[in-house]
Formats: C-alpha cells, structure tokens, sequence
C-alpha cells in the first residue's frame, strides 16, 4: 500500500509537473522567454525579409524551415538567432543579420518585379549546390534577377515547361492575397494542346473535374474548374485557347486537360489580375510600378470585402 502511494504521488507530481509546463507554453505572451534570448522563429524570419510572419508562418507549417539539421513543422518554435541555424529552402540565413534585425524588429524593405520566365527555368529557393533538390544546370527563377539583393519568392510558381508571367517580392502578405483562393485573384493563361477541343470539354471545364487526390470523400474536397474558357484558334488538330483560374492547385491547369484526354504543348501565363507581361520579353524583369502594385492589392481586397459582405447578408 505504502509503495502504491508513493508511485502514486510520484505519478501526481510528474502530471503536475507537465501540466504547468504545458501551461507555461501555451500561456507564454511576447516574443521570447524572459532571459532566455530566444525569440519565435516566425519573427526571425520576418525580420530577415521573408515576409510577413503570417507567411513566415506558413513556410515553417510546410516543412520548409529546419533548425539545426532538424525540420521544424509546428508552432511554437523558439530559436536563438545568433547561436541557432536556420536553413530556408536550403539556403542559411546569415546569423549576425538575422540577430540584429530580430531584436530591432525592422522591416524589411518591400521590393517588387514583374518577370517573364522562359521554359525550363524553376520556381524554387533552395540552393542550387543542393542537387538532391535542384538541378544544378538548371535556372531558377530568382538566377534572372542577380542585381536585386533581397530573398525573392515567386507568386503562384510555374512548373519547368510552363512559362510567363511571375511576380517576385519579398512582401509575404501581397503573396498571400495573390494565391489564396479565399481572394479569388484571376490568373489567366494562354495554352496550345493538342486536337480540337469539343464544346461539351470546354464546358466540363467550367463546372470542375475531379483531379486526383481531390476526389470526393473529403471535408474541403472540391472539383477544380476554370472561371472562364475562350477558344483563340480550333481545327482539328490543335486549339489554342485562354483559360482563366481563380485558385492555384499544383499543375492544375496540365492536370484538367489530360483529364479530359488531351495533351498540353504550351502553356504562358499572360496575366495576373490586370497585370500583364505585354511588351517584357522572356526572360526580361523589370519593377512594378505604384500604379500596378495598387490594382494588384485592390484586386484581392475587393474579393476579400465583397465575400465579407456576403456572408453578412446570409447572416
């Protein structure tokens, strides 16, 4: 009985013990433990001009952040910023900078460009020395801007065959509003497949197909479908056409056409919102001007507001 009683506080007090310090960590308010000099890893990030932490966030969620050899998944994650190694898609980030700026908390300077990328250029950040990850005879797309200085990430990547428009920035919330389908940002592409394609396909098009690993059967499972379909040229044996998404699944585009037995032999995104690559030619990039970086972010804000007001009506 006596043993049993002691095994029994003994049980209590570790339970104890490991309530308060689940406690403590779900509780703890501010960036860092008191002393410690650590700071949360989302805010490390975004200081070193990755984003918003929000987006940084997100980067950690998916596995694309390790620290110290390790990948981190989830949330909390305290970190040292002068001791620690952080590696982003392979590549380190400086540890004196990334100190400073953690505790100054300075942002970042946003940076904006529009870019024509070519076929066979790849939408990626990890290092080109990395070649179980890249191709290293291959570009990447931030390779065709080597005078901007800042950590660029593309908006919506293009697969190596695709080609057009990117915008690279460094401003993780402008990223966010431009992919997220909750915006409903258009993206239109002009595409080359192969044989005629029938009015019944087109419209099959618009009202969604079933991709794989999006088959029905799963709470937010949906049918991928274009916002629009307009047919440039059709004979029998090529249509050119223009397609217009309002989300961003990977390949989606290549994946509704084969789905529907056809072959894609060119694909360019001509345009983003209003934003088009008229007059860049490929592989060229140039600065988005204050005019298109307005109607940029005034084109996810009215998604954004007039779903807001919807659901107020239903409400």
């Amino acid at each position: 009985m006596k043993g049993e009683k002691i095994a029994n506080c003994g049980l209590k007090s570790k339970t104890r013990r490991g309530n308060q310090q689940g406690k403590k960590m779900v509780q703890a308010k501010g960036d860092s433990k008191p002393g410690s000099g650590k700071v949360r890893l989302q805010k490390v990030l975004a200081a070193s001009g990755l984003g918003s932490r929000r987006a940084c966030e997100q980067m950690i969620l998916e596995g694309l952040v390790s620290v110290n050899g390790q990948t981190v998944s989830k949330l909390p994650v305290l970190v040292d910023p002068r001791r620690d190694r952080i590696i982003v898609e392979g590549q380190l980030l400086p540890r004196a900078t990334r100190a400073s700026r953690a505790q100054t908390v300075r942002p970042a300077k946003l940076v904006y460009y529009l870019l024509n990328k070519p076929k066979g250029v790849i939408c990626t950040n990890r290092d080109r020395s990395d070649q179980r990850e890249v191709n290293p005879k291959r570009w990447r797309a931030i390779d065709l801007l080597p005078e901007v200085r800042q950590r660029l990430v593309s908006v919506g990547r293009l697969d190596v065959a695709s080609r057009g428009l990117l915008i690279m920035t460094n401003d993780g919330d402008l990223v966010n509003r431009l992919t997220h389908p909750r915006y409903g940002v258009s993206k239109t592409y002009r595409l080359r497949i192969d044989g005629y394609l029938k009015k019944s396909d087109i419209e099959r098009l618009k009202k969604g197909l079933w991709l794989a690993k999006d088959r029905p059967g799963s709470k937010d499972a949906q049918p991928a479908g274009a916002a629009s379909v307009k047919i440039i040229h059709r004979d029998r044996g090529r249509t050119i056409l223009e397609v217009v998404l309002r989300e961003g699944r990977n390949r989606q585009i290549r994946r509704m056409i084969a789905r529907l037995g056809y072959k894609v032999r060119d694909l360019i995104r001509i345009k983003i919102g209003q934003l088009s690559i008229k007059a860049l030619p490929t592989g060229a990039y140039r600065k988005l001007t204050s005019r298109e970086l307005a109607r940029l972010k005034s084109a996810g804000n009215q998604k954004r507001e007039s779903s807001l007001d919807g659901k107020a009506r239903k409400s």
